[in-house]
């Protein structure tokens, strides 16, 4: 004969957190006793099909030989959940605690602070979509601004440099409020001048093309991302891959300069790239979810604009290519 104690049983219960102990007994016809309950932390497990959880200690001391389980009863202040029986074996399961989260083994608390963290990124992303969307329109709309550009190319040579030299600075104090916004702000206005002499040199209808086309492709990617996510696929394996393609790619563009290609392997060129950058979306994503730490908000978002961007004007070079072709 001895003492025995029972701790740490969590109970389901609707939010808001309203609950009362009815009767609590033993199997077995063992002598009955009083248990006593104390709430802790809220955040101690995950959600079950929209309910809330909250752990209750519940701890009886009781004299037994042969008792082999406890049943409780627990009624509590929501119809459509009544009842939890708790049988003393290692196999209590609460339900699906992942069902919900955004990939298997993240906790309830874990999962609310990373999609915080995702809306932040993705807040921030179309920031700077929108600000390209307006400085790319200005550029085409605003004649004396797009003749400048295109008439000056020590001008336009500049703003494709500057972003590869914010880059640095933008990567030092992504951490430091201003000045990291101050940097993206920078950053997303220089590649954004590009953008928008790309758009100027090219028929209105193809942009809005390789607009939608972007847009849908994005869309996609993005879901179906999340949805692997879920189900416990990894895509980190796809890092060397498109490291690898990267730079097979700025190596032809930069022989492009030099050796100018015809429409057609311009068009193939494009192509690549757009796959390439398609795969960067799902990697990128894939990171997004899993691996980039909550300061790193400002790095997420930059490296998924540069990734649209960049499948945004290698779909408007296929579509260019196309129509030289034609």
């Amino acid at each position: 004969m001895g003492n025995h104690s029972l701790e740490g049983i969590p109970i389901l219960t609707h939010s808001p957190l309203k609950w009362r102990m009815v009767r609590c007994g033993a199997t077995n016809g063992s002598e009955d006793g009083t248990w006593e309950t104390s709430p802790v932390r809220p955040s101690l497990v995950a959600t079950h099909r929209g309910w809330g959880v909250i752990g209750i200690e519940l701890s009886r001391q009781w004299r037994s030989g042969d008792r082999t389980s406890v049943m409780f009863n627990a009624e509590l202040h929501d119809e459509s959940f009544s009842q939890l029986t708790r049988t003393e074996s290692s196999n209590f399961v609460l339900g699906d605690l992942e069902e919900g989260t955004l990939y298997p083994g993240l906790s309830y608390g874990e999962n609310e602070l990373r999609w915080g963290f995702i809306q932040k990124v993705y807040g921030i992303l179309a920031a700077q979509i929108v600000l390209t969307t307006i400085i790319s329109s200005v550029t085409v709309l605003y004649s004396p601004l797009n003749e400048l550009l295109r008439g000056n190319s020590g001008i336009l040579f500049l703003f494709a440099i500057l972003p590869f030299i914010l880059m640095v600075p933008l990567y030092i104090y992504q951490q430091k409020h201003p000045l990291n916004f101050v940097f993206l702000g920078l950053f997303t206005a220089c590649l954004s001048v590009t953008v928008a002499v790309a758009c100027a040199n090219t028929e209105g209808r193809i942009v809005l093309e390789a607009l939608i086309l972007t847009s849908a492709v994005v869309s996609a990617l993005t879901g179906y991302t999340f949805w692997a996510a879920k189900k416990g696929k990894d895509f980190s394996y796809l890092g060397p891959i498109l490291f690898t393609s990267l730079i097979v790619l700025i190596l032809t563009g930069f022989i492009q300069m030099f050796f100018p290609l015809g429409p057609t392997s311009v068009a193939i060129y494009g192509g690549l790239s757009a796959m390439v950058f398609s795969a960067y979306i799902v990697y990128d994503t894939d990171n997004l979810i899993k691996r980039f730490t909550y300061d790193e908000y400002i790095w997420a978002s930059v490296v998924l604009y540069l990734d649209v961007l960049n499948l945004f004007l290698s779909i408007l070079r296929v579509l260019r290519g196309m129509q030289s072709d034609g």
